[in-house]
């Protein structure tokens, strides 16, 4: 599947497919919807329909969850208060922990997926 540019592979779609689970890289991984049920913040993307998605990034370890915090921060994104902590990864399975974050712009988890892919930067 492509979004925003950047070809990911689908990991899980819903039984009424309207919630697909695209990893973007190993360590990003996307939840986007074609309806928004959830009422998310608007991201359409032409490449894949989404009408909106939420992030999910891998996390090794403290130092890691709270450098990916600032970063999510700097770039628009936050937590709802009841995620304001790394879970155990359920969404990004190369990593133990992972983020759920909101509010990311799409051109920016674009950017960083791209990133990942070629080994420029890490967070």
């Amino acid at each position: 599947m492509t979004f925003g540019g950047i070809t990911g592979e689908v990991k899980t779609i819903s039984e009424d497919g309207d919630f697909v689970l695209v990893e973007l890289c190993p360590r990003i991984s996307i939840i986007g919807t074609y309806t928004n049920p959830w009422n998310w913040e608007l991201q359409p993307d032409q490449d894949s329909g989404f009408e909106a998605f939420l992030t999910y990034i891998g996390i090794r370890n403290q130092d890691d969850a709270v450098a990916v915090m600032k970063w999510a921060q700097n770039n628009g994104g936050y937590f709802k208060a009841t995620e304001f902590q790394p879970r155990i990864a359920k969404r990004v399975i190369h990593y133990p922990f992972e983020w759920k974050i909101r509010g990311l712009d799409k051109a920016t988890v674009v950017a960083l997926a791209k990133s990942y892919k070629k080994q420029l930067v890490r967070i």
